[in-house]
């Protein structure tokens, strides 16, 4: 975008660098102001020049600034900002790591996008100085040392308090990695016309937030009644673990479901009505019961705290051959990666591994889970998460949701979306069953509309859950945020969309 803006709208680059620092500079005095000594690290590039107008902001208002750099200005518009710096007055100094440690703000202009190796020599020295002093750090564009277009962090990588970014947001910032190093971010468009944007393709999206739009919940007529709002089967809970399929049937509930039973042992039969009178209960023993549940569902969560025992496998066996929408999640997904994945061709015959691609399911994997869909390492998925999430799109069908930082929902009709909502506090047992129970409530509450989209359903849960659980965590913090929290603040976030 940056070259499309110089090259064919008559831009000039160094005008845009000047706008980007000053912006910058704007942008840090709003959450800075009056922080000294500050120093900005400056590269040989582009990136470089951007802290050499950031410098000249500061020094235009009296603030004390150096500058350290890395190596001397090569591009022609970091050159010029760079003597227009000094011949102001301004200091400049080569690899000094004392000065970075005593500083009271350290603003980053290493490296700029495009990079794809670890940085090393000076460049690693000043980035490590960076992370070990005790002072907040601001990212030009994006943070030295992370992937701009996987959200991989190279070691080392700066771990920045806030990341100004231009012209375009940078997928990296947003997911995996890339979400521990950004900080907050705040984005500059530089006023750029929209046809620039429109004029490159877009690797992902912001998932789009409900708030702007109606409710994801169908709409409730007078005459209504529970059956017109989702028949939901929750599957899983062997024996020490019933609370999973408990926490997802009340999340399905909460989100409006009509029915919600629970499919787990003969041992845990009746259990759930105890911990939640609203919840149904049924056994896989009882055929009878059984076959008639599954005839009469409408959409099939299947995997939460099922287990790897010989009951588990003849749940997810019995289930997986339904022509039903279903959410697999937990457990069922490591049945998925044996019978259906790489690792588990030829274990089943070419008919049933056909089901291995299912046009009517959402499979929401971790990335330990993720990986072994894929037949690969976590680190793996980790390092390239949208590679990931589009594999197991493309391998499995349907929609895949990528949980953890910057949750990825790749629906292989749409762009990949991504979740910029969220909290650590969501690392917590449980959290990923009440997700399981949004999206099959989703999905069950919208079968009637002639118009099955597993995608809407599924970024339409992954904004709520966030959404709870930023909403809880800003009351209680992150570390004492519970699974079912998130489920409890369910009924405010969904009255407060129209």
């Amino acid at each position: 975008m940056d070259r499309i803006a110089i090259d064919q709208y008559g831009y000039s680059g160094l005008l845009l660098m000047k706008t980007a620092g000053a912006r910058a500079f704007a942008n840090i005095m709003a959450c800075f102001s009056g922080v000294e000594p500050m120093v900005v690290l400056c590269g040989s590039g582009n990136n470089g020049g951007d802290g050499y107008v950031v410098a000249k902001c500061a020094q235009a208002i009296g603030l004390e600034v150096v500058v350290v750099q890395a190596s001397q200005p090569k591009t022609r518009d970091a050159i010029q900002v760079c003597r227009e710096f000094v011949d102001h007055g301004g200091s400049v100094i080569t690899n000094d790591i004392e000065v970075v440690r005593s500083a009271g703000l350290i603003i980053d202009g290493l490296f700029g996008t495009g990079l794809n190796r670890a940085p090393s020599g000076c460049y690693a020295d000043l980035i490590g100085a960076a992370n070990q002093a005790s002072c907040p750090v601001v990212a030009l564009d994006i943070p030295s040392g992370l992937d701009n277009d996987t959200g991989f962090a190279f070691d080392p990588c700066i771990k920045a308090s806030m990341t100004v970014t231009f012209i375009g947001q940078k997928f990296g910032l947003f997911t995996g990695q890339g979400k521990n190093c950004s900080g907050q971010i705040k984005f500059e468009d530089l006023n750029l016309p929209g046809d620039i944007q429109e004029s490159v393709k877009h690797i992902a999206r912001i998932i789009p937030s409900p708030e702007l739009k109606k409710s994801p919940l169908k709409k409730r007529m007078a005459d209504s009644h529970k059956g017109d709002y989702g028949n939901i089967i929750i599957a899983g809970g062997d024996n020490g673990m019933l609370g999973a399929p408990l926490l997802a049937g009340r999340a399905a509930l909460r989100c409006g479901s009509g029915l919600v039973t629970v499919l787990s042992t003969e041992r845990h039969l009746d259990m759930p009505a105890l911990h939640c009178p609203e919840l149904m209960s049924q056994c896989i023993e009882n055929k009878t019961a059984f076959a008639r549940l599954c005839e009469q569902c409408d959409v099939v969560v299947v995997g939460p705290g099922m287990g790897l025992s010989d009951w588990s496998k003849q749940i997810f066996d019995s289930l997986i051959e339904l022509q039903k929408p279903m959410v697999i999640d937990a457990d069922g997904l490591a049945f998925l990666a044996e019978a259906f994945g790489k690792q588990g061709a030829g274990k089943r015959d070419a008919g049933k591994r056909g089901a291995g691609k299912h046009r009517h399911w959402v499979l929401t994997p971790h990335p330990g889970e993720a990986a072994k869909l894929l037949g690969c390492s976590t680190a793996d998925v980790q390092k390239d998460r949208i590679g990931a999430v589009k594999a197991i799109g493309e391998q499995f069908g349907g929609v895949c949701v990528l949980k953890g930082a910057g949750t990825l929902v790749a629906d292989l009709s749409a762009a990949v979306g991504v979740c910029d909502r969220g909290n650590p506090g969501m690392a917590s047992a449980g959290t990923g069953d009440v997700l399981a129970g949004i999206i099959g409530s989703l999905i069950g509450q919208n079968l009637d509309s002639g118009n099955l989209d597993l995608g809407k359903a599924a970024e339409a849960g992954v904004w709520l859950h966030a959404t709870c659980a930023d909403k809880i965590s800003r009351q209680i913090g992150m570390a004492s945020l519970l699974a079912g929290d998130i489920i409890d603040a369910l009924p405010e976030v969904l009255s407060s969309m129209h």
